[in-house]
């Protein structure tokens, strides 16, 4: 048996979302691919950063410079994991002009945004649900089909 339901609930490494900055002037975005372990490639090489701190980490002993530097290892490899080769509403400081999207320039823009607004891309990716099928129902369509 195969349930319809589930024809847009699969999400892998190849899904991809837009996250919007809501909080910066013009509402700039960025699409990216899912974290943590749906994307293998990006999972496997957090598991390797992270071989100094697995006994912290197992023993839950985390502290605000382990979080600085998980934060500063993501900066790296977001450009190699998380991009997802397209991006829109970013304007160059010296020209005024939206700058056309690059690899080299979706790697700098992770290096310099603050961490606040770093760390909400993250949560974001590391979210299944934000790369889900559009087709999924809606609140409104819950709430109707509730009501039969």
């Amino acid at each position: 048996m195969r349930f319809s339901n589930l024809s847009g609930a699969n999400v892998t490494a190849e899904s991809t979302a837009i996250f919007t900055f809501f909080d910066l002037p013009g509402e700039p975005w960025v699409r990216v691919r899912p974290g943590g372990d749906l994307n293998r490639p990006y999972f496997a090489a957090v598991l390797a950063s992270q071989s100094k701190n697995r006994k912290r980490l197992m023993k839950g002993k985390i502290d605000a410079d382990m979080l600085e530097k998980n934060r500063v290892v993501d900066r790296s490899l977001y450009p190699k994991h998380m991009d997802a080769g397209e991006w829109g509403g970013w304007v160059d400081d010296e020209t005024g002009q939206e700058v056309p999207y690059s690899q080299q320039g979706f790697a700098e823009l992770m290096a310099q945004l603050p961490a606040d607004l770093f760390d909400e891309l993250r949560a974001f990716c590391n979210e299944p649900v934000n790369f889900r099928s559009e087709d999924e129902p809606d609140l409104d369509d819950i709430a109707e089909t509730a009501g039969n």
